[in-house]
């Protein structure tokens, strides 16, 4: 039988192949969940897609109703470690803002739990702004592939940012992003 590579060869073929496969599950794990733009971002510059869904309290919130504000969309779940990181930093946006014509508003991915569970949640975390509840299809439009992702819309509609993951200056880039856009 013939041996196409000697055994040391082989070891660094697939030493290669390992460093390959390393390579593409990084990256798909930092366009998946690392900070920054996401897969969401092919979105930006274009119309914020509708969406209709339910508040905690049972009200119908639609995007259509927030026309000629601007509105930040926090896309997050409280099984999510870095979304439960990020939504304090969410907060202090939405009372930063809160005297002038923004909606922050969060869609909460929590799939099979409670609104009991989640108003629990958000109460215990002193978070105060508005929630939709998403079994997924808000997110699907929007394009949200990994959460915390938060999308900034301008008056008009249009999407101007999107920004998935966690960071330690995520309310600052936030916040310029909405003052730039009142």
């Amino acid at each position: 039988m013939f041996r196409i590579f000697s055994s040391r060869a082989g070891q660094s073929l697939g030493t290669l192949a390992r460093l390959a496969l390393f390579a593409v599950l990084a990256y798909w794990l930092a366009k998946s969940y690392g900070a920054g733009s996401g897969a969401g971002s092919a979105i930006v510059g274009k119309a914020a897609p509708a969406f209709a869904g339910h508040s905690l309290e049972g009200s119908e919130v639609s995007l259509v109703s927030l026309k000629g504000r601007v509105v930040v969309l926090d896309f997050w779940a409280t099984w999510c470690p870095p979304c439960r990181k990020a939504i304090p930093r969410i907060q202090s946006l939405s009372k930063r803002f809160s005297d002038r014509p923004v909606t922050v508003l969060g869609i909460n991915m929590d799939q099979g739990k409670s609104p009991e569970a989640i108003r629990q949640f958000l109460s215990e975390n002193s978070i105060a702004f508005g929630q939709v509840l998403d079994g997924g299809p808000i997110a699907q439009k929007y394009g949200v592939q990994g959460i915390p992702c938060t999308v900034v819309i301008d008056k008009d509609g249009i999407v101007r940012q999107v920004h998935t993951g966690y960071s330690n200056d995520l309310e600052g880039v936030l916040a310029d992003s909405v003052e730039k856009l009142l």
